[in-house]
């Protein structure tokens, strides 16, 4: 899944969709992919911000691996 988040040059310090993506991504006991993974759902799961390339917004995009 992609979208993009707003990231104006006031909010370039604080980095918000950082913070997301690692709120996100985290694999340890507690996170999204640990209970995805305890249903047999997901193998893996990332999430990741492209605001290296755009100056305005960013590409946040979360890719989950699920089980067949």
């Amino acid at each position: 899944m992609q979208w993009c988040m707003s990231e104006t040059i006031t909010l370039f310090r604080t980095k918000p969709s950082r913070y997301l993506s690692h709120l996100i991504g985290h694999e340890g006991p507690g996170s999204l992919l640990a209970a995805l993974r305890s249903k047999g759902w997901a193998h893996e799961l990332g999430a990741d911000d492209v605001s290296k390339s755009f100056r305005e917004f960013s590409v946040f995009t979360v890719e989950i691996e699920l089980t067949m």
